[in-house]
């Protein structure tokens, strides 16, 4: 059906065979109502095709109330030339489709349900100043982008609904590089790799832009969360990833948690090309063998908040990070082999929080390069001595080891059998708090080729 400067109001059904579209409004205003139904069976249909904006009364040129079921290559709003696309009933496309499109148009809204199959995007907005989610985009399929967002100019993109998708590498929403584009995440985005493959999928991916997510990201194994190039995040909400999974991923940029928290199986939070991080709000932990923090190539590190660290995990890993401040009150090893920071040729870290680790082996501050000032006490366990001949075996318990950099410490520092609360090596020591064991064979405070005061 075409429509030439009109608008209508359809409410029938229609069954296709495919290969159409249903129809076409050029600067006209359709709608479908909510007891329509168009299907096709076949591919590479449209269910309405909207040219230009509707010159008389209307706040939108193509609206779906009702039900869209078609196969491949197909789509279910499409928009050009500022027509403004709204769907509160349900859109079903197949493989290699579009749920929602606009290009250049004021609004892009889905307050209903979009279906899509592999290598689809859910709602897609090119030069569109506002696009918002607020009820569901779902896919099984793979290689699904959520909500798709290109912009020369300045637009809004929110997400308040819920976008699932359970194939693999998936996206939820999609920022692409170009204009000034602000994305709002209250809602929720999970992105799962249901046959267990190592092809990642994200939740939001941001090139340059800022992202504000206050919701909460669920990502499968081998995920990431948010992927941040250049751009500003702002966390305050909660994400969750499964094994070798990342929260965040930041290469440059700016990354500032207020709130919330961050829980994950692998890595909490990588950064590198000088990142700044500031967590004043966002708990961190990390499960066995995770990490809260990895730092690379000059990022930095500024955080008041508490954190938890299981078996075999480090709080912070910086190499060739900048300076690390820590000012939180409290970081926990529940388990063994931890290590609170662990740096390589990186910055300065001053720790002001209290490190405790009452398993065997674990270790408070290690760093090889810049300075370690503590000012928290450090309570740790036992050392774990598996060969007494080969010392490369044995993992043992150490407040804070200096190789090559000055240490100042001022909090008291408890250590169990065989541990060792302060060793430095090829530089200076000054230790002004209070040494304690209750374990044999410990060392309060050991200098190799350093000057100890």
């Amino acid at each position: 059906m075409y429509m030439n400067n009109n608008k209508g109001t359809y409410n029938g059904t229609a069954l296709m065979s495919g290969n159409s579209t249903i129809f076409y409004g050029a600067n006209s205003s359709i709608e479908l109502g909510s007891s329509s139904s168009l299907i096709a069976n076949n591919g590479s249909t449209v269910g309405v095709y909207s040219d230009g904006l509707y010159s008389g009364v209307a706040d939108y040129e193509a609206i779906n109330r009702g039900n869209m079921e078609f196969g491949d290559e197909s789509a279910g709003l499409y928009g050009i030339n500022g027509a403004r696309l709204l769907n509160t009933g349900t859109i079903s496309v197949g493989n290699m489709s579009l749920g929602l499109s606009s290009e250049g148009s004021d609004y892009l809204r889905n307050a209903g349900t979009v279906k899509t199959g592999s290598n689809s995007i859910g709602m897609s907005a090119k030069n569109t100043a506002f696009t918002e989610n607020t009820k569901d985009i779902l896919s099984t399929g793979e290689n699904v982008t959520g909500i798709y967002s290109k912009n020369s100019g300045t637009t809004v993109v929110n997400n308040i609904g819920n976008i699932n998708l359970a194939g693999s590498n998936t996206v939820g929403v999609y920022l692409e590089e170009g204009g000034q584009q602000t994305f709002t995440n209250t809602g929720t985005i999970e992105t799962t790799n249901t046959d267990n493959t190592s092809i990642s999928s994200t939740g939001i991916y941001n090139n340059g832009h800022t992202v504000n997510n206050a919701g909460d990201i669920i990502s499968g194994m081998s995920s990431v969360g948010i992927y941040n190039k250049n751009g500003i995040v702002n966390h305050s909400g909660s994400i969750t990833s499964e094994s070798d999974g990342l929260g965040i991923y930041s290469t440059g940029g700016e990354l500032n948690l207020t709130g919330g928290k961050i829980e994950n199986k692998g890595t909490g939070i990588f950064a590198e090309n000088n990142v700044k991080i500031t967590n004043t709000g966002t708990e961190i932990n990390t499960r066995d063998n995770g990490t809260g923090y990895i730092l690379k190539s000059g990022s930095n590190l500024t955080s008041n908040q508490n954190a938890e660290i299981g078996n075999g995990g480090i709080y912070v890993y910086g190499e060739n990070a900048g300076d690390i401040i820590n000012s939180g009150s409290l970081i926990s090893m529940t388990g063994s082999g931890s290590i609170g920071f662990y740096l390589t040729n990186s910055g300065n870290v001053t720790n002001n929080a209290d490190i405790n680790g009452l398993g065997t082996g674990n270790i408070g501050i290690y760093s090889d390069t810049g300075s370690i000032k503590n000012t928290g006490n450090i309570a740790l366990g036992d050392s774990e001595i598996i060969d007494e001949k080969d010392s490369s075996k044995n993992r043992y318990a150490i407040g804070i080891y200096g190789e090559g950099v000055e240490v100042n410490n001022s909090g008291n520092i408890k250590v169990g059998y065989r541990g060792t609360a302060i060793y430095t090596e090829n530089n200076k020591m000054t230790n002004n708090g209070e040494i304690r064991s209750d374990g044999d064979y410990a060392i309060g405070l050991w200098g190799s080729k350093s000057a100890v005061e």
